[in-house]
This record gives C-alpha cells, structure tokens and sequence, in this order.
C-alpha cells in the first residue's frame, strides 16, 4: 500500500504499464512488488547521472581556477548524504526479501527479479559512496588551495612587518628625546 498526496513518477509509470498490459501482473504480489521497486530504484538512475556532472564541472573548475568557491561542493555532499539515506535503506529491504522463505510472498521465479533489484541499488549505494569520496577530496584540495593562499599572504604580512619593524625599532630607540640621544655626545 502506498499513499500519496501527488503523483508520484514510479507509481503512475507502473500503473500505466499494467493498465495497458494486465498479462505483466502475473496474479503474483511479488511481482507487483518488483515492478513497484524496479521503477523506484530506476528513478534515482538519472538523478545520479545529474549529480555525476556536476561533481565533474566541480573537479574542473578545481583544476581550472585560483579562487574556486566551497559551496557547490559542500551542497553536492549534501544531496549525495540526502541520497544515500534514501537508496540505503531500498537496499536493505530488498535484500531482506531476497533472503524471505515465504513463498507466498516471492516465489522463486520472482525471486530472479528482485536479485537485479537488489544488484541495481548495491550499484548505487556504491556509487554513491564513490561520489562522497570524490567531492570529499575535491572538499580536501579547495581546504589546502585556501590554506596555500594563507601562508602566501601571511608570508608577504610578515616580510612587511620586518622592515616596518626595524623602522619602529630605530624610532624606538631615538624617540622624540633630542637631549639624550645617544650619538650626540
């Protein structure tokens, strides 16, 4: 049972196919089930190939500029975290009804279908886990960029503070004082 507000693509997709061909529904429940799952994982398929251009555009501007900003790789980290949450979980109750006995519930020749269910979200979750690390070191090399542009202002700062301290120091050393300045006597 599910209940939603709005269409939803993956339900509206599978009642579609059904209502056009009955025959696919094979009086199995699995079988619906499978359809129901198959079309949601799929969704997310396309979602990952948005995500996978945008963290390539990112490693590019990376590569390509001095002053990348922070912000789109920290919001792709995000949808990515947002993502796993939602594929994660898919993942483990597919896999928990791989591993059911009821036949009631799957029967062996449907059992096959959730097997490339299950292969298609173990295939995201990973590749989900692969993008993370790749915005992660994406994340590291803007960390280190901003950290190296640091040390060259900070390197610049203190040359200057060198020579505007000799300066002091000699200021500091005569002072306003004309009648004991040491070089006079």
């Amino acid at each position: 049972v599910t209940i939603h507000h709005h269409d939803t693509a993956p339900i509206t997709e599978t009642r579609r196919r059904l209502e056009t061909h009955p025959e696919h529904l094979r009086n199995e429940p699995g079988f619906l089930l499978y359809l129901l799952l198959d079309a949601v994982v799929d969704e997310y398929f396309p979602a990952m190939d948005a995500l996978d251009e945008e963290i390539d555009a990112i490693e590019e501007a990376v590569t390509r500029d001095d002053t990348p900003d922070l912000q789109p790789a920290v919001a792709v980290k995000k949808r990515l975290l947002l993502l796993r949450q939602a594929v994660g979980p898919l993942r483990d109750v597919v896999n928990h009804l791989l591993r059911t006995d009821d036949p009631a519930l799957l029967s062996p020749s449907t059992r096959v279908f959730f097997q490339d269910v299950y292969d298609h979200a173990l295939r995201l979750v990973e590749q989900i886990d692969l993008h993370r690390d790749i915005v992660g070191g994406v994340i590291d090399v803007l960390m280190s960029q901003t950290s190296n542009r640091l040390n060259q202002v900070m390197k610049t700062l203190t040359g200057i503070s060198t020579i505007l301290m000799s300066a002091a120091l000699i200021a500091g050393i005569y002072g306003m004082n004309f009648k004991r300045m040491p070089e006079l006597e």
